[in-house]
C-alpha cells in the first residue's frame, strides 16, 4: 500500500526562551539579544529583547528553515533572522533592511 503525505513538512520547533549571539564584523563587537518566541505550526511569534528595545517579533518556519522579523521604529528598518534550527541550536544570518548582513547563533535557555 503506497501513503503519500499531504500537507507542509514538519516543522521544527523553536518555541521558548533564546539566547542570540550576533557578530557584527565591525571591529569584533557582539550583541546578544534574547528572543521568547511561541509557535503555531508553521507561524512564529513572540518578543525581542536587545539593542533595538522591546520588539514584537513575527516569523515563519518550514521544515528546519526560519524567518524571524522586527522592526525597529526608527527610519522604517526591518531585522531579519534567516536561519536554520539544528538540534537545540539555531544559527544564519541577520539582514538589516535587506543589505547588511551579520552571522548569529542562539541557544535554547
Amino acid at each position: 500500500m503506497l501513503l503519500l503525505a499531504v500537507g507542509p513538512l514538519l516543522a521544527a520547533d523553536v518555541s521558548g526562551k533564546w539566547k542570540f549571539t550576533v557578530d557584527h564584523d565591525l571591529g569584533g563587537k557582539k550583541s546578544e539579544p534574547k528572543l521568547e518566541l511561541a509557535q503555531k505550526r508553521t507561524r512564529v511569534t513572540g518578543s525581542y529583547d536587545g539593542p533595538f528595545g522591546k520588539l514584537p517579533v513575527t516569523g515563519d518556519i518550514k521544515g528546519d528553515e526560519f524567518t524571524l522579523v522586527i522592526r525597529p521604529p526608527r527610519d522604517g528598518t526591518t531585522v531579519q533572522f534567516r536561519g536554520k534550527v539544528e538540534g537545540g541550536k539555531l544559527s544564519g544570518n541577520v539582514l538589516f533592511s535587506g543589505d547588511f548582513a551579520s552571522k548569529f547563533s542562539a541557544v535554547k535557555q
